[in-house]
């Protein structure tokens, strides 16, 4: 596998095998193991493979010129909240998570956090055919990796947040993508 794996469409399980192996500090090997044990539970017409889908209209031309200021110009007036967070308790409580955090939900609500940013940023890049990843910046913090198109050969790291949607830092290749391949080929 090489870039391609970071252009397919965004599911919440992505997110959720990413998340929880940083969020938990698990390793890796385990993340793999619970996302493979959850694939062999789970419905797989379940809400949590199914892709999420960029809900508005992309100027391509300006995007693949400036995907920064794309991204923010899309997502302006979504403001900081975690109201929309499900109850932890419920039994299907990723299931509700899942819906409450696809793209359109987080425009119709015009609020959410870095999860919900971060999930639209991947949506957004990958609809565009840039590679696209999530990146946990601090235990508490996920933020987003787009691939250099230009022809180097690193990943910028970038705050999907749009009053700041700035390159944070970069990855060179090769960070991260032996998990995110095994990854995302018990996912998908």
């Amino acid at each position: 596998m090489g870039l391609e794996q970071y252009i397919v469409p965004l599911t919440y399980a992505e997110y959720m095998g990413v998340t929880w192996s940083f969020f938990t500090n698990k390793d890796y090997a385990m993340t793999l193991a619970f996302m493979a044990k959850i694939r062999d539970e789970v419905d797989p017409e379940s809400i949590i493979w199914e892709p999420y889908g960029w809900p508005k209209d992309i100027d391509e031309e300006f995007a693949k010129k400036n995907y920064l200021k794309s991204f923010q110009s899309q997502v302006q007036g979504i403001t900081f909240s975690m109201d929309y967070f499900p109850d932890k308790k419920d039994s299907n409580v990723h299931e509700k998570l899942a819906e409450v955090l696809k793209p359109e939900q987080t425009f119709e609500r015009s609020n959410g956090d870095c999860k919900c940013l971060s999930i639209m940023a991947v949506t957004y890049m990958r609809a565009l055919e840039i590679p696209t990843r999530f990146y946990i910046s601090r235990k508490d913090h996920i933020i987003v990796e787009s691939y250099a198109m230009d022809g180097r050969d690193f990943w910028e790291r970038w705050d999907p947040d749009p009053t700041l949607c700035s390159v944070q830092g970069f990855s060179v290749k090769g960070e991260f993508d032996d998990f995110y391949e095994n990854l995302l080929k018990i996912i998908k």
